[in-house]
C-alpha cells in the first residue's frame, strides 16, 4: 500500500486512478539523454583484461556511443522515462 503522502500527492495533481510508472533504475544508471535528445551509452570492455589491448583501443572504449536503432531507442526511453 502506498504511503498516505503519496496518495495525497496523486490526488492533488489530478492523477487519481492512473497507474504510476516507475523508472527502471538499472537502465537509468546506464543510459543518459544527450542535449540533442539522443540516448547515449557507455562501451563495454574497459573494466578489466586490458593488458593485451592497445592504448588506442582502450581510449576508444572510453568514449560514449549513441544508441542506434529507433525501436531500441524508444524502448530505452520508455525504461528511463525520458
Amino acid at each position: 500500500m502506498p504511503s498516505p503522502s503519496l496518495l495525497t500527492n496523486i490526488t492533488e495533481r489530478g492523477l487519481a486512478g492512473k497507474a504510476l510508472l516507475r523508472t527502471n533504475k538499472s537502465a537509468a544508471k546506464r543510459f543518459r539523454v544527450r542535449g540533442n535528445a539522443r540516448i547515449k551509452r557507455n562501451k563495454a570492455g574497459r573494466s578489466h583484461n586490458t593488458g593485451h589491448k592497445g592504448r588506442k583501443r582502450i581510449n576508444n572504449l572510453a568514449a560514449s556511443a549513441p544508441i542506434n536503432g529507433k525501436k531500441i531507442e524508444d524502448r530505452m526511453r520508455r525504461l528511463i522515462r525520458a
